[in-house]
Protein backbone atom coordinates (compact mmCIF):
# COMPACT_ATOMS: atom_id res chain seq x y z
CA UNK A 1 0.00 0.00 0.00
CA UNK A 2 1.42 3.54 -0.88
CA UNK A 3 2.57 5.57 1.84
CA UNK A 4 0.43 8.99 2.18
CA UNK A 5 2.27 12.42 3.02
CA UNK A 6 1.19 12.76 6.85
CA UNK A 7 -0.44 15.40 8.07
CA UNK A 8 2.73 17.09 10.57
CA UNK A 9 4.45 16.98 7.23
CA UNK A 10 1.48 19.01 5.46
CA UNK A 11 1.46 21.39 8.19
CA UNK A 12 5.33 21.63 7.75
CA UNK A 13 5.08 22.90 4.25
CA UNK A 14 2.52 25.07 4.72
CA UNK A 15 4.34 26.75 7.92
CA UNK A 16 7.16 27.16 5.28
CA UNK A 17 5.54 28.35 2.19
CA UNK A 18 8.02 30.93 1.20
CA UNK A 19 10.68 28.41 0.80
CA UNK A 20 10.11 27.02 -2.69
CA UNK A 21 12.87 25.06 -3.80
CA UNK A 22 14.58 26.56 -7.43
CA UNK A 23 16.47 26.24 -10.77
CA UNK A 24 19.27 27.95 -12.36
CA UNK A 25 16.81 29.68 -15.18
CA UNK A 26 17.81 32.88 -15.69
CA UNK A 27 14.96 33.94 -17.56
CA UNK A 28 12.48 34.28 -13.83
CA UNK A 29 15.23 35.36 -11.66
CA UNK A 30 13.62 38.61 -12.17
CA UNK A 31 10.16 37.75 -11.44
CA UNK A 32 11.54 35.80 -8.69
CA UNK A 33 13.87 38.40 -7.23
CA UNK A 34 10.61 40.71 -7.08
CA UNK A 35 8.48 38.32 -5.47
CA UNK A 36 11.33 38.47 -2.81
CA UNK A 37 11.76 41.98 -2.68
CA UNK A 38 7.76 42.32 -2.08
CA UNK A 39 7.93 39.68 0.88
CA UNK A 40 11.43 41.38 2.65
CA UNK A 41 10.01 44.69 1.83
CA UNK A 42 6.50 43.28 4.43
CA UNK A 43 6.23 45.15 7.77
CA UNK A 44 2.82 43.84 8.73
CA UNK A 45 0.81 41.35 6.80
CA UNK A 46 -1.94 39.09 7.51
CA UNK A 47 -2.60 36.18 5.66
CA UNK A 48 -4.99 32.99 5.23
CA UNK A 49 -4.66 29.87 3.10
CA UNK A 50 -6.30 26.04 2.32
CA UNK A 51 -4.20 23.35 2.47
CA UNK A 52 -5.51 20.08 0.96
CA UNK A 53 -2.97 16.67 0.23
CA UNK A 54 -3.91 14.48 -2.10
CA UNK A 55 -3.11 10.27 -2.50
CA UNK A 56 -1.46 10.83 -6.01
CA UNK A 57 -1.78 13.22 -9.38
CA UNK A 58 -5.11 11.87 -10.81
CA UNK A 59 -7.22 12.03 -7.47
CA UNK A 60 -9.40 14.73 -7.28
CA UNK A 61 -10.89 14.55 -3.67
CA UNK A 62 -8.52 15.38 -1.12
CA UNK A 63 -7.71 12.95 1.66
CA UNK A 64 -6.59 15.76 4.23
CA UNK A 65 -7.89 19.36 4.54
CA UNK A 66 -6.80 22.37 6.59
CA UNK A 67 -6.94 26.13 6.98
CA UNK A 68 -4.01 28.16 7.89
CA UNK A 69 -3.50 31.10 9.33
CA UNK A 70 -0.36 33.85 9.80
CA UNK A 71 -0.49 37.70 11.29
CA UNK A 72 2.39 39.23 11.30
CA UNK A 73 3.00 43.06 13.11
CA UNK A 74 6.61 44.19 12.87
CA UNK A 75 8.30 41.66 15.09
CA UNK A 76 5.26 40.22 16.40
CA UNK A 77 3.83 37.06 14.98
CA UNK A 78 0.80 34.70 15.69
CA UNK A 79 -0.07 31.29 13.23
CA UNK A 80 -2.69 28.73 13.85
CA UNK A 81 -2.50 25.89 11.55
CA UNK A 82 -4.49 22.90 12.56
CA UNK A 83 -4.14 22.00 16.18
CA UNK A 84 -1.14 24.31 17.01
CA UNK A 85 -1.67 27.94 17.61
CA UNK A 86 0.70 30.33 18.84
CA UNK A 87 2.18 33.82 19.01
CA UNK A 88 6.41 35.04 19.19
CA UNK A 89 5.83 38.52 21.48
CA UNK A 90 8.60 40.79 22.42
CA UNK A 91 9.05 38.89 25.87
CA UNK A 92 7.57 35.37 25.17
CA UNK A 93 7.21 32.66 22.74
CA UNK A 94 3.51 30.70 23.71
CA UNK A 95 2.04 27.90 21.45
CA UNK A 96 -0.86 26.15 22.20
CA UNK A 97 -1.15 22.31 21.42
CA UNK A 98 -5.06 22.02 21.57
CA UNK A 99 -4.87 18.03 20.60
CA UNK A 100 -3.28 17.22 23.98
CA UNK A 101 -4.53 20.42 25.60
CA UNK A 102 -0.98 21.86 26.90
CA UNK A 103 0.23 25.61 26.57
CA UNK A 104 4.13 25.92 26.26
CA UNK A 105 5.90 28.67 26.64
CA UNK A 106 9.22 30.47 26.94
CA UNK A 107 11.43 33.47 27.00
CA UNK A 108 11.48 34.52 23.35
CA UNK A 109 15.10 34.25 21.47
CA UNK A 110 16.83 34.75 18.66
CA UNK A 111 16.11 31.10 17.41
CA UNK A 112 12.19 32.64 17.22
CA UNK A 113 13.07 35.56 15.40
CA UNK A 114 14.59 33.56 12.83
CA UNK A 115 12.13 31.61 12.47
CA UNK A 116 9.44 33.65 12.23
CA UNK A 117 11.50 35.76 9.25
CA UNK A 118 11.65 32.28 7.14
CA UNK A 119 8.14 32.05 7.76
CA UNK A 120 7.41 35.33 5.85
CA UNK A 121 10.42 35.38 3.47
CA UNK A 122 11.28 34.34 0.03
CA UNK A 123 14.83 33.71 -0.33
CA UNK A 124 15.79 33.46 -4.22
CA UNK A 125 18.92 31.57 -3.92
CA UNK A 126 17.73 28.88 -1.38
CA UNK A 127 15.11 28.52 -3.80
CA UNK A 128 17.23 28.18 -6.97
CA UNK A 129 20.08 26.00 -5.43
CA UNK A 130 18.93 22.33 -5.63
CA UNK A 131 16.37 22.72 -8.93
CA UNK A 132 16.93 21.48 -12.68
CA UNK A 133 14.65 23.45 -14.57
CA UNK A 134 11.55 26.46 -13.98
CA UNK A 135 9.57 27.34 -16.82
CA UNK A 136 6.92 30.09 -17.77
CA UNK A 137 4.22 27.64 -18.53
CA UNK A 138 1.47 30.09 -19.28
CA UNK A 139 -0.23 33.82 -17.68
CA UNK A 140 -3.71 33.97 -17.23
CA UNK A 141 -4.68 37.16 -16.58
CA UNK A 142 -2.97 38.95 -13.62
CA UNK A 143 -1.73 35.59 -12.77
CA UNK A 144 2.37 34.06 -14.19
CA UNK A 145 1.96 30.28 -13.83
CA UNK A 146 5.70 28.58 -13.23
CA UNK A 147 6.67 25.64 -12.91
CA UNK A 148 10.12 23.73 -10.74
CA UNK A 149 11.27 21.05 -11.76
CA UNK A 150 13.83 18.37 -9.81
CA UNK A 151 14.40 14.81 -10.58
CA UNK A 152 16.19 14.06 -7.33
CA UNK A 153 14.41 15.90 -4.80
CA UNK A 154 11.82 15.07 -2.38
CA UNK A 155 9.07 17.11 -3.88
CA UNK A 156 10.12 16.63 -7.81
CA UNK A 157 7.73 19.44 -9.35
CA UNK A 158 6.78 22.54 -7.74
CA UNK A 159 3.90 24.94 -9.68
CA UNK A 160 3.10 28.03 -8.50
CA UNK A 161 1.21 31.25 -9.64
CA UNK A 162 2.31 34.76 -9.00
CA UNK A 163 -0.21 37.85 -9.08
CA UNK A 164 0.75 41.36 -10.36
CA UNK A 165 1.78 42.78 -6.60
CA UNK A 166 4.44 39.89 -6.75
CA UNK A 167 2.77 37.51 -4.20
CA UNK A 168 2.33 34.02 -4.56
CA UNK A 169 -1.34 33.46 -4.84
CA UNK A 170 -1.28 29.76 -5.35
CA UNK A 171 1.21 26.44 -4.94
CA UNK A 172 1.30 22.58 -5.53
CA UNK A 173 3.88 20.78 -4.22
CA UNK A 174 4.61 17.16 -6.92
CA UNK A 175 6.21 14.74 -4.52
CA UNK A 176 8.91 11.83 -5.65
CA UNK A 177 7.01 8.49 -5.52
CA UNK A 178 10.70 6.97 -5.44
CA UNK A 179 11.57 8.82 -2.32
CA UNK A 180 8.15 9.57 -0.58
CA UNK A 181 6.63 5.89 -1.71
CA UNK A 182 3.87 7.82 -3.37
CA UNK A 183 3.24 10.20 -6.24
CA UNK A 184 1.13 12.52 -3.66
CA UNK A 185 0.78 16.35 -4.05
CA UNK A 186 -0.30 19.39 -1.97
CA UNK A 187 -2.01 22.06 -2.75
CA UNK A 188 -1.68 25.65 -1.09
CA UNK A 189 -4.21 28.25 -1.97
CA UNK A 190 -3.59 31.79 -0.54
CA UNK A 191 -7.79 33.00 0.37
CA UNK A 192 -6.53 36.22 2.46
CA UNK A 193 -3.15 37.93 1.63
CA UNK A 194 -3.52 41.58 2.92
CA UNK A 195 -0.57 43.57 3.17
CA UNK A 196 -1.98 46.50 5.30
CA UNK A 197 -4.07 45.02 7.93
CA UNK A 198 -5.08 46.56 10.85
CA UNK A 199 -4.24 44.66 13.96
CA UNK A 200 -3.20 46.41 17.55
CA UNK A 201 -0.07 45.12 19.32
CA UNK A 202 -2.88 43.72 22.16
CA UNK A 203 -3.29 40.92 19.44
CA UNK A 204 0.00 39.48 19.96
CA UNK A 205 -0.20 39.20 24.06
CA UNK A 206 0.68 36.26 25.67
CA UNK A 207 -3.00 37.29 27.82
CA UNK A 208 -4.25 35.64 24.74
CA UNK A 209 -3.58 32.50 26.09
CA UNK A 210 -2.00 32.42 29.86
CA UNK A 211 -1.92 34.49 33.01
CA UNK A 212 0.16 34.67 35.91
CA UNK A 213 -0.92 34.68 39.34
CA UNK A 214 1.32 34.94 42.36
CA UNK A 215 4.89 34.49 39.66
CA UNK A 216 3.11 31.10 38.23
CA UNK A 217 2.02 30.79 34.90
CA UNK A 218 -1.74 29.13 34.69
CA UNK A 219 -3.80 28.57 31.37
CA UNK A 220 -6.08 31.79 30.42
CA UNK A 221 -10.27 31.37 30.73
CA UNK A 222 -10.50 29.77 27.47
CA UNK A 223 -8.03 26.81 28.20
CA UNK A 224 -9.46 25.30 31.70
CA UNK A 225 -8.44 22.60 31.43
CA UNK A 226 -5.27 23.15 29.91
CA UNK A 227 -1.75 22.36 31.51
CA UNK A 228 1.10 25.32 31.08
CA UNK A 229 5.12 24.12 30.79
CA UNK A 230 6.97 27.54 30.99
CA UNK A 231 10.70 26.80 30.18
CA UNK A 232 12.48 30.16 31.12
CA UNK A 233 15.82 29.44 29.74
Amino acid sequence: MKRLINKSAVIGIALMLLMMPQSNAQEVMAALQKVQDTYSQLTDMKAEMSIAAYVNEEEETPYYTQNAKIDKKGDLFYYQMGDIEGLVNKEYNFWVDHQSKQINGGLRTQDDQKKVNEAVMFDVEKTLAKYDKVVLVDTEGALSHYRIFSADQMIKQTDLWIDADHLVRKLVYHYNEAMVGSNSRVEIKFLIFDKHPRMSASAFSESRFVKKVNGEWRAGKAYPNYKVLFNPQ
